[in-house]
């Protein structure tokens, strides 16, 4: 009966390994430090009943880390009017990938490229001949 046990051991913890190594093969390890600047998923949990609405965004930021409450957990430096707790946990958390101006802590915007748009875009006789009909 003994034998059976040790078996039945081997196999849990054998299968048990594999099944850790599988999850964690998808997994990314991602750490901020103090000044990073991240994007934050905001959760209708986060905010008091009937405050937050489906057409919220979903994401916000940038803002910067304040400080480092563990592996899981950083302060945001959030404004004042969100009235929500600053502590999120990673999971909320996106690294943002851009070009921030360091005194406001605003993206920068990107200049676009102005569109050359024709000043008709209709032959003056096609519309004459439309509107007179």
């Amino acid at each position: 009966m003994r034998d059976v046990h040790d078996e039945c051991k081997r196999r849990l913890t054998f299968h048990t390994n594999s099944y850790v190594a599988s999850a964690s093969a998808q997994r990314k390890d991602r750490q901020f430090n103090e000044g990073d600047m991240v994007l934050v998923r905001l959760r209708p949990e986060y905010f008091p009943p009937g405050s937050f609405t489906k057409l919220h965004a979903h994401r916000t930021g940038t803002f910067r880390v304040t400080k480092k409450l563990g592996t899981n957990a950083y302060v945001m430096d959030l404004p004042s009017d969100f009235g929500i707790s600053p502590v999120f946990n990673i999971e909320d958390l996106t690294e943002f990938k851009g070009d921030v101006d360091e005194i406001s802590a605003i993206p920068v915007p990107k200049v676009t490229p102005v569109l050359l748009v024709p000043e008709t875009t209709a032959p003056r006789d096609e519309t004459a001949a439309i509107l007179d009909h």
